[in-house]
């Protein structure tokens, strides 16, 4: 729980921002809007741990939080290339179909059928303040044990 004077008062706040200022850095956020078809871009700030949580074959995961955001909807999970050549134009077409694929899913869930589907929203992350501006992919955090 954070704390910061106000006069002679401590303010008390319910969130764990402190923790995470130190280490926050600007980014540009490349969301898809499937319905349009563009894409729109929001600058943020974001805390990404310096360890990875898991790795894939491909791509470390490390988790991420959005200070624009509170409470749980801040989590995210942030996916980094282990190939720093890897085309950068993937993360695009991965999100944009991950984006194209959950508007179909709202889409069929809107026709009364008797087992939802979804698909995560997801973005392209630019972390614009570290050298060669690294691209990842974003996703929201769900918590539970990851298994491949």
């Amino acid at each position: 729980m954070g704390s910061a004077a106000a006069g002679s008062q401590a303010m008390r706040y319910a969130d764990d921002l402190d923790q995470f200022t130190a280490t926050s850095e600007k980014a540009m956020k490349h969301h898809y809007d499937p319905i349009k078809g563009v894409w729109r871009r929001t600058m943020i700030m974001v805390s990404v741990e310096t360890t990875p949580f898991a790795s894939g074959a491909m791509r470390d995961a490390y988790r991420m939080k959005d200070l624009s955001v509170s409470g749980d909807d801040s989590q995210f999970v942030l996916k980094i290339s282990k190939d720093p050549k890897e085309d950068t134009q993937i993360y695009y077409e991965d999100v944009k179909m991950q984006m194209e694929a959950k508007m179909y899913a709202d889409m069929y869930n809107r026709c009364d059928v008797p087992k939802k589907v979804d698909f995560l929203a997801a973005y392209v992350l630019e972390l614009i303040e570290r050298p060669r501006k690294p691209i990842c992919a974003v996703e929201q955090y769900i918590a539970g044990e990851y298994k491949k």
